[in-house]
């Protein structure tokens, strides 16, 4: 029985030493799985036991962590910079030209330079807006309906 529990803690250890030096976590479940086994090792708990206990609570932790990963990946980025007015309102406070290329908006308590979505549009100042996207350093924007 002592072999066991000393077969048990030193696959702990090695899944544990060998996941800090990947840092994927994976070996990290079948670590916790041999942890499980160790235990009912202790408990004086039957080999084919301690055998299945591994392998059940490693695949759980697998599941775990592949949920985790998934939910993760499904959160939205964060935006930063000029993508974050995408979606926000505003408005005109120097009429937007694009044959001229003049216009200024203020978004955010920011002022940017602006375009018309529609290439022959104009905007007039103090008209509200939406910023639609980003062109170069400018925003492209239409008017709010």
């Amino acid at each position: 029985m002592q072999d066991q529990q000393i077969f048990w803690a030193v696959l702990a250890a090695l899944f544990l030493i060998t996941e800090l030096l990947t840092g994927s976590f994976v070996l990290l479940c079948f670590s916790l799985g041999a942890a499980v086994a160790l235990g009912l090792s202790l408990l004086k708990i039957d080999l084919v036991f301690q055998m299945l206990s591994f392998s059940l609570s490693s695949v759980f932790g697998l599941t775990i962590l592949k949920l985790l990963i998934s939910k993760m990946q499904k959160q939205k980025a964060i935006a930063f910079g000029a993508e974050r007015l995408i979606g926000l309102d505003g408005f005109v406070i120097e009429t937007i030209d694009n044959k001229r290329n003049k216009g200024r908006i203020l978004v955010n308590k920011e002022q940017w330079r602006a375009t018309a979505d529609q290439t022959e549009e104009t905007i007039e100042r103090d008209r509200e807006i939406v910023v639609t996207g980003i062109e170069g350093t400018s925003l492209r924007v239409k008017p709010k309906s």
